[in-house]
């Protein structure tokens, strides 16, 4: 142990001190380094720029104080604190002062803790140690990093659980809104069979053939409702399944539109639709029996949900990009609190009970749009009547073919 003027050292012994690990100092209320172990020296000694010199500003006779305060780099914002607290310690405010804080290298990551401790109380000198902490340090970011990433392992795990119990009670929710609706619509029509077919059995004998056939219709007419319906809850099977197919084809717009129209008028056996089309024998890329899906649903709803001297009006729209659909109808429109589920399937809005319907009408025509690249739209005031608008590309980014 190296010496000048007071005696310190002989508190302990000097083997004892230079076997530790620790990196200590004494130093006198003046803040002068009066002693230090061979621990101290040797890491003053590594970390010179002076190979295997120890530098002055560790070096004994040197003004410890006044090299913490004008401490400079990454370790400047712990000199002010490490240097109020070693005053504190040498003017006896405190017992005890600990303060931890980096150390880094170019060459490698490094963390102490400083301990400050009253020595002698005549001399009103302090010994100071230093320990290197850089393992539990780097153990303490480790376990940081790592509970960090189970956290947010955690909260993704939660997100998918949540996420796949909402899609369950979803599909808990589809089921039942699908037996109840199912239920009502094959009831309805298997009931007027019924009688029909109860009807023939009671009066064959004295039926007459007009009457007979009107019943033969009236049967064939119940059983393709049920048969749409089928078709209706398939096509919903498929697209929720994701096994939905497009087939893409170059087609005329204005015949094709035509064509679906009175194929849906015939299927709802109602009166005329006013059509307004603005398109000039425009050639699409579309898959056909989709746009039947939507346009056929569309219509379908627009009459159904108006009085029968209400017209419904139809009009085709189309610019270099895209062609438009607009069906409007002046009925009893969709209330606000069914709008942000109106295209959910089995949803039917809280004023339709007293008509006819299943529901998957609009879940069809979204599904359809989605599958075309399309957008839709809607602006519904309660008895204000209802205006559905649809734009899809003229040409398919899928296939890439035009007009």
């Amino acid at each position: 142990m190296k010496k000048i003027k007071h005696h310190d050292a002989s508190l302990f012994s000097k083997q004892v001190i230079d076997a530790v690990s620790s990196h200590i100092a004494v130093i006198d209320k003046a803040g002068i380094i009066i002693s230090v172990n061979k621990a101290w020296t040797d890491f003053g000694k590594k970390n010179s720029i002076h190979h295997n010199r120890l530098p002055e500003r560790t070096s004994i006779g040197t003004n410890y104080l006044e090299v913490i305060k004008n401490s400079k780099g990454e370790n400047k914002k712990e000199a002010s604190p490490a240097y109020n607290g070693i005053l504190k310690v040498i003017n006896r405010k405190l017992t005890r002062f600990t303060l931890e804080y980096s150390c880094h290298s170019k060459k490698e990551r490094r963390w102490f803790i400083m301990t400050v401790l009253p020595l002698n109380k005549k001399i009103r000198s302090v010994v100071i140690t230093h320990n290197d902490i850089t393992h539990r340090k780097l153990l303490e970011e480790y376990q940081l990093k790592y509970t960090a990433e189970l956290e947010r392992t955690v909260e993704e795990r939660t997100r998918e659980l949540k996420l796949a119990l909402t899609k369950e009670h979803e599909l808990a929710d589809l089921k039942s809104r699908f037996i109840s609706t199912v239920s009502h619509e094959f009831r309805t029509p298997m009931t007027s069979i019924s009688l029909a077919i109860g009807f023939i059995r009671k009066y064959k004998d004295r039926i007459d053939p007009n009457t007979f056939l009107g019943k033969l219709d009236l049967i064939n007419d119940q059983i393709q409702q049920m048969t749409y319906l089928l078709e209706d809850v398939l096509l919903i099977g498929r697209n929720e399944a994701g096994k939905a197919k497009v087939n893409f084809n170059r087609v005329l717009l204005r015949p094709l539109i035509h064509g679906f129209i009175d194929d849906a008028l015939k299927r709802i056996k109602s009166r005329e639709v006013k059509v307004l089309f603005v398109c000039i024998n425009q050639w699409i890329c579309t898959d056909e029996n989709l746009l039947r899906d939507i346009i056929s649903n569309l219509l379908s709803n627009a009459i159904k949900f108006s009085a029968k001297e209400q017209i419904t009006e139809f009009t085709i729209s189309c610019d270099n990009a895209h062609f438009f659909f607009e069906i409007k109808d002046r009925g009893i429109g969709i209330p606000d609190k069914d709008k942000l589920n109106i295209f959910e399937p089995f949803h039917r809005g809280t004023n339709t009970n007293h008509i006819q319907g299943n529901g998957l009408g609009l879940s069809i025509v979204k599904n359809a749009v989605d599958l075309l690249g399309g957008d839709i739209t809607f602006d519904s005031g309660l008895l204000q009547g209802t205006t559905f608008k649809v734009s899809l590309p003229v040409v398919n980014e899928i296939t890439g073919l035009n007009g």
